[in-house]
C-alpha cells in the first residue's frame, strides 16, 4: 500500500473560500470524534444529519503482500466454517554464528534440532498439525523482496515429517539445558541431515555466510495437508505464530554429549511467509463471483479478501447548495455469532482507490489513529472510522469517487478474519453517519 503525497498535502484546502465566514471555528475546533467544527446550538436550522446515504459493498481478493519484513512467521492450517481452508507456510535461512566454524577433530554429532519460539496461535491449541520440513534448492537473497504468493524450489524429499500441537503457554523441558525453557517448537531433523552439515567442519563451506548459504540454502516448512486436499472438518485446525527473531529460534547441532553449536535464525536471516486460501463452496466464493449473501461481507488477513465500499450518491448532499461536513463516521458492525470460534481482526483500516486502481491513505489517516479510528470496540462489536476530510474531497471532486477498501491490518502476522454487516442488513446496517452545515 503506498501513501499518496498529493492526498497528504491537500488535507483541508477544499472549501477555503466558502469557509471564510467560519474559518476561525473550523481551525480551532477539537478533533475528537471526527468533529471539524464545534457543536452548534441545537436550534441552528443549518445543522443537518443523515445516515441514509446508499452504501454499496462488494468483495475483492487482496493483492499479494510483502512478507519478508514480517516480525512473525506463521505455520499451520485451519478450516474456517465461513471462509474455508486457510494455510500458512514459511521459508527461512539459517546462518553462521561466527566465522570458520570447526567442531574439532573426532567430534561426533548427537542430534540436529530446529527450534522456533511461539508468539501465539489462532484456532485450536489442541489441534495436531502435521508438517514437512524441506531443504531449499533455490538460494534466498537479502537484496530481493518476497511476497505471500511466491514459491521457491526445494528438494521434494522431506528432511523430516512431524506433528505438533501449538502449546504456546507450556514450557519445554530440554535435557541439555537441565530444565525447562520458554514455550517453543522443537523439530528433530535426524542425523542424516545433521551430519551433512557437521561433516563440513573446518571447510570453506563453514568459513563465512556467503559460502554457507550457497552450500545450505535454507528450510521450507509447510503443512502436510494443503488447502486443496485437507481432511480437516470445518472448525478444526490452527495456525501457530513464531517469533523467528528470538534466540530460541535456531538450528542447533548437539555433539560430544556436552557441546552444541547454534546457527542463527534472526533479523539478519532472509525469511518470509506464504499464504494459501480455498474458498470453494463458501459464500466468500459466491460473492467474489458476483452473487451470494448481500447482507454480509468479509475481510481477511494473510492476503485473503477485502471489502470494497462505494458511496455513489454522495453529491446529493450539495444538491441544494454548499455544505461543510462537521462529522462523518463510518460504523462497521460484526455480524452476530461469527466471532465465537474464530476471533475477529483487532484493527481494520480504510483506504481510497485512485484512478490507477491503487490503494492510498485517506487524508483523515494523517490526523493519527486516535482520530481516524479502526480499532474493534469489543463491547459494541464495531469499528468506527472518522472520514470528514475524505467526504469533503469526494463531494467537491478533489478526490475521484472510485470507492474505498476496508482491509485488515497486520495482514502478514495474524490469521484473523471478520464477517461484517452491509447496508442491506436489517439487524445492524453498515452506516455512514454525517453531520453537516448548510452554507
Amino acid at each position: 500500500m503506498k501513501i499518496s503525497q498529493a492526498l497528504f498535502m491537500r488535507k483541508v484546502t477544499l472549501l477555503s473560500a466558502l469557509f471564510f465566514l467560519s474559518i476561525a471555528l473550523f481551525f480551532n475546533s477539537c478533533k475528537k470524534d471526527g468533529e471539524l467544527v464545534p457543536e452548534f446550538d441545537s436550534g441552528n436550522a443549518n445543522i443537518m444529519k443523515t445516515d441514509t446515504l446508499t452504501i454499496v459493498t462488494s468483495l475483492a481478493k487482496e493483492d499479494s503482500i510483502r512478507t519478508d519484513v514480517s516480525i512473525y512467521n506463521l505455520l499451520g492450517i485451519y478450516n474456517d466454517p465461513v471462509f474455508g481452508p486457510t494455510a500458512s507456510s514459511f521459508y527461512t535461512q539459517a546462518t553462521l554464528n561466527g566465522l570458520n566454524v570447526d567442531f574439532g577433530v573426532g567430534a561426533v554429532l548427537d542430534s540436529a534440532v530446529l527450534t522456533f519460539a511461539y508468539n501465539g496461535v489462532y484456532g485450536d491449541t489442541n489441534a495436531a498439525i502435521s508438517i514437512n520440513v524441506y531443504e531449499l534448492t533455490e538460494q534466498m537473497s537479502t537484496s530481493n523482496s518476497y511476497y505471500s504468493n511466491q514459491k521457491l524450489a526445494y528438494d521434494v524429499t522431506p528432511i523430516t515429517t512431524t506433528m505438533f500441537s501449538p502449546k504456546v503457554a507450556d514450557s519445554v523441558f530440554v535435557a541439555f539445558e537441565g530444565g525447562n525453557v520458554a514455550p517453543h517448537l522443537r523439530i528433530n531433523l535426524g542425523n542424516t541431515f545433521g551430519n551433512k552439515i557437521f561433516a563440513e567442519s573446518g571447510t570453506s563451506n563453514l568459513a563465512n555466510n556467503t559460502n554457507f548459504t550457497q552450500f545450505f540454502k535454507g528450510f521450507y516448512l509447510t503443512t502436510t495437508d494443503s488447502v486443496q486436499n485437507t481432511t480437516l472438518s470445518p472448525g478444526q485446525g490452527a495456525i501457530a505464530y513464531f517469533n523467528t527473531n528470538s534466540s530460541l529460534s535456531t538450528l542447533t547441532l548437539y555433539y560430544n554429549d556436552t557441546s552444541k553449536y547454534n546457527f542463527l535464525i534472526n533479523s539478519e536471516s532472509v525469511k518470509y511467509n506464504r499464504f494459501d486460501h480455498n474458498y470453494t463452496g463458501t459464500d466468500v466464493e459466491a460473492q467474489l463471483l458476483g452473487g451470494g449473501d448481500s447482507t454480509v461481507s468479509y475481510i481477511q488477513t494473510m492476503a485473503g479478501v477485502k471489502t470494497k465500499i462505494e458511496i455513489p450518491y454522495i453529491k446529493e448532499l450539495i444538491k441544494d447548495g454548499e455544505v461543510v461536513i462537521n462529522k462523518a463516521e463510518l460504523v462497521v458492525t460484526i455480524e452476530s455469532g461469527t466471532d465465537a470460534t474464530y476471533p475477529t481482526i483487532p484493527t481494520l483500516t480504510l483506504v481510497s482507490i485512485d484512478n490507477n486502481g491503487q490503494s492510498v491513505f485517506l487524508p483523515d489517516f494523517f490526523e493519527g489513529l486516535d482520530f481516524f479510528g479502526g480499532s474493534l470496540n469489543s463491547t459494541e462489536k464495531t469499528y468506527t472510522f472518522n472520514i470528514p476530510r475524505h467526504l469533503h474531497s469526494m463531494i467537491y471532486n478533489t478526490t475521484s469517487n472510485n470507492g474505498m477498501y476496508l482491509v485488515a491490518t497486520g495482514q502478514s502476522i495474524s490469521a484473523n478474519r471478520s464477517v461484517i454487516t452491509t447496508n442491506k442488513n436489517q439487524i445492524a446496517k453498515l452506516k455512514l453517519n454525517i453531520t453537516y452545515t448548510k452554507l
